[in-house]
């Protein structure tokens, strides 16, 4: 009698244990796909994380490349704008009933020495370059002036200092386009607008 119900007590905890063993593998089957799911996500957010570091980092180049190149052009057109003065002034003393462009080309300098923004310094150089022209053309109607060594001489200088205007512009407009190119691309552009990156004008 004993051994006997030793042996249902053996047979009831095998029982046990068989029954229970399903149960675990069922409950540990069903973590599985929720523990993927955790990971895949993470590592979705990782790649989407690492991706626009790369990509803002690339943007941020670029717009530095476009700032240093537009401080040289800055750097020519503070020299052409430091000549003006001397030329309006030798000018008039030969021409003057030009007076009404001397004005504007002084207005026209004080406006762009004043201006703050990158798209105000691009809109009144332009301004600036075409009464500069418009002054330099007054030579015609004025022989005595070109006959002038002192304006021969501001206006050889002037003439050097857009040459290197006109290069430096070109490297400017190169990098403003290498920039808005970058801009563009997806998923650059998406970047561009979440950080608020501005588009430099180009000149």
């Amino acid at each position: 009698m004993v051994t006997t119900g030793r042996c249902r007590c053996e047979t009831d905890v095998t029982t046990a244990i068989t029954i229970s063993r399903p149960t675990r593998s069922r409950a540990h089957a069903r973590g599985r796909p929720i523990a993927g799911a955790v990971w895949l996500v993470g590592a979705g957010l990782l790649v989407a994380v690492c991706s626009t570091l790369i990509i803002y980092n690339r943007l941020v180049r670029s717009a530095e490349t476009v700032d240093a190149a537009w401080a040289q052009v800055a750097n020519v057109m503070r020299r052409r704008s430091d000549l003006l003065p001397n030329l309006v002034a030798v000018t008039a003393a030969h021409a003057a009933h030009e007076r009404a462009l001397f004005d504007s080309v002084s207005a026209a300098r004080s406006a762009y020495t004043a201006s703050a923004s990158l798209a105000d310094q691009v809109e009144r150089m332009r301004r600036l370059e075409g009464l500069t022209a418009r002054m330099l053309a007054t030579e015609e109607r004025y022989p005595e002036l070109k006959s002038s060594r002192v304006y021969e001489g501001l206006r050889f200088e002037l003439l050097g200092t857009e040459n290197r205007i006109a290069t430096e512009r070109a490297r400017y407009n190169e990098a403003v386009r290498a920039f808005r190119t970058l801009r563009r691309r997806w998923p650059s552009n998406i970047v561009a607008r979440a950080f608020s990156l501005p588009d430099p004008p180009a000149y």
